[in-house]
C-alpha cells in the first residue's frame, strides 16, 4: 500500500509540475504578444515601393516614378528614400534629383546627397547578402494640406552618364501617430 500512495503522491507531484510548466509558457506566450503588439503600434509605413534598376545600371534619363495617396491631412507623415547597392558602386556618394508634385500639381525640385562610406572605406548601409540597404529621411514630421495624389520623381544626378552597381530605388511614406490639433 505505501507504494502505492507513493506512486500517486508521485503522479501528483509531476501533474503538478506540467501544470506549472503549462502557465509559465501560457505567460511566456503572453508577454511575447504583448510586445509584438507594442512594437507594431509604432508609426505605419503608409507607403513602400522599390523598383528595380535594370541591370544594376542607373542612366541619367531613367526616371524612378512612384505614386502614393494621402487621404489623411491629420497626421504627420516621413519620407524616406531608400536605395540598394553593391560594392561595384563606384562612388562614396551618390547625388539624387527629387521632384515632388502635389494633387495641385505645384512641384518642388530639390538636390540631395547620400553617402554610402566614410573616409575609411566602410559602407554604412544594411548589408544583406552583396547588397547594402540604406533608408535616408528626405523629409521628416510634415503635414500635407491637401489629400489626394502625390508623387515623387528620382534621378541621379552624378556627371557620369551610367552608374553600375545600383539595384533598386525606392519611397517610403510612414504615416505618424496623430497626436492632437496643429
Amino acid at each position: 500500500m505505501e507504494i502505492r500512495i507513493a506512486d500517486r503522491q508521485g503522479i501528483m507531484i509531476q501533474e503538478t509540475r506540467i501544470n506549472q510548466m503549462e502557465k509559465m509558457k501560457n505567460k511566456g506566450l503572453f508577454f511575447l504578444l504583448l510586445i509584438i503588439g507594442l512594437v507594431s503600434c509604432g508609426p505605419e509605413s503608409h507607403f513602400e515601393e522599390f523598383i528595380e534598376i535594370k541591370d544594376a545600371k542607373w542612366n541619367y534619363r531613367d526616371r524612378a516614378s512612384f505614386e502614393f495617396n494621402i487621404d489623411d491631412t491629420l497626421p504627420a507623415y516621413d519620407i524616406n528614400i531608400g536605395m540598394r547597392i553593391n560594392k561595384d558602386y563606384p562612388y562614396k556618394n551618390i547625388y539624387l534629383l527629387v521632384n515632388q508634385i502635389s494633387p495641385k500639381q505645384d512641384t518642388l525640385l530639390r538636390r540631395i546627397e547620400i553617402v554610402f562610406n566614410g573616409e575609411d572605406g566602410r559602407w554604412y548601409g544594411k548589408k544583406t547578402g552583396n547588397l547594402y540597404e540604406y533608408i535616408i529621411p528626405f523629409k521628416k514630421n510634415i503635414t500635407v494640406s491637401d489629400t489626394g495624389l502625390y508623387k515623387l520623381e528620382i534621378e541621379q544626378n552624378m556627371r557620369d552618364e551610367e552608374l553600375s552597381g545600383i539595384y533598386n530605388i525606392g519611397v517610403q511614406v510612414v504615416k505618424k501617430e496623430f497626436s492632437g490639433g496643429r
